[in-house]
């Protein structure tokens, strides 16, 4: 199951308590349907949570009607809704707030959002009717879906009065409206009242921050590494030199005992090299010790003369 699934499904468990509020949600869940007409109304949905919320609410308001709610869909194993008969339709439009006083519109009806409560249930009716939020583990992303203009307009409208700022892009000739960043989103499930789920998201947001600093600080520990790793591999060089050539005891006592520490610890840092000294001294004066050593190494021949007989070694 997709975390936008659990999401809806949670929603889904509380059912709308005040006649306006389920009013509001209607309207804009009905706004978002496929077809919204004057001859039709239609809406298909694989969530049974969904399809069993929205009938319970149709059927508050329409007690009487048999023709009104989602049915399964045998061939899709998803549910779907159709109204076609016109007086039933009318009444419906009426009673939603989905008309312009002529023809059905699929538009936010503002007179039914004068209170905070009302506003939060249109959001609740648009999002299980369009709505879809990313597994925070894979991303952070929110989205409302309709291909009319003016309704993803009408949305978005609605957020900025409750203080959020989504922005609407195009994608295959339908209007997207969207939130990416990942505390809007948080607050926008906990609006939704998918309180449940606003606590996973969080947690998993807080996995996945802690998880990024480990990785980051592992890379900068690894970057220090190979730092440290690179800049020792000449001045090992040059100790072997020095060793190669016999001229070691030739180094003096402050030198050597560096120059020891050195050849046997190459992923040790200039500081830690420093604390290892019989008279510990800082990063700067180590530094200072091994130029020394690789300067005494580059004055060195390559290769060297046995006194006896000339040899080279």
């Amino acid at each position: 199951m997709s975390f936008s699934s659990d999401v809806k499904n949670e929603m889904c468990a509380v059912l709308e308590e005040r006649t306006c509020c389920r009013t509001a949600f209607l309207n804009a869940a009905f706004s978002f349907f496929n077809i919204l007409s004057d001859n039709r109304i239609k809406m298909n949905t694989e969530n049974p949570a969904v399809a069993r919320y929205i009938n319970l609410l149709l059927k508050s308001m329409f007690p009487d009607s048999k023709f009104i709610g989602f049915k399964k869909n045998e061939q899709t194993n998803g549910y779907f809704i159709d109204v076609q008969d016109k007086n039933l339709i009318a009444d419906m439009l009426n009673y939603f707030g989905l008309t312009d006083g002529k023809n059905a519109s699929a538009r936010l009806n503002r007179k039914l959002l004068n209170e905070e409560c009302c506003m939060y249930s249109a959001i609740r009716g648009a999002f299980l009717a369009a709505g879809s939020v990313t597994n925070p583990k894979k991303g952070y992303h929110l989205e409302f879906v309709t291909f009319r203009y003016n309704l993803a307009n009408d949305l978005k409208e609605l957020f900025e009065k409750l203080g959020f700022y989504p922005k609407i892009i195009v994608r295959n000739s339908n209007y997207v409206l969207y939130f990416k960043e990942k505390e809007v989103i948080a607050d926008v499930l906990n609006l939704l009242g998918a309180t449940q789920m606003f606590f996973r998201y969080h947690e998993i947001m807080l996995e996945k921050e802690i998880r990024n600093d480990l990785n980051r600080k592992q890379n900068f520990e690894q970057a220090n590494l190979d730092k440290t790793v690179n800049a020792a591999v000449p001045q090992i060089l040059a100790i072997e030199k020095i060793m190669r050539l016999n001229k070691f005891d030739d180094l003096p006592e402050s030198l050597k005992e560096i120059a020891r520490i050195r050849y046997e610890n190459s992923d040790l840092s200039l500081k830690e090299i420093g604390e290892m000294l019989k008279i510990p001294i800082t990063k700067s004066g180590v530094n200072h010790r091994m130029r020394k050593i690789m300067e005494f190494a580059d004055g060195l021949p390559e290769t060297c003369e046995r006194r006896s007989g000339g040899e080279k070694i």
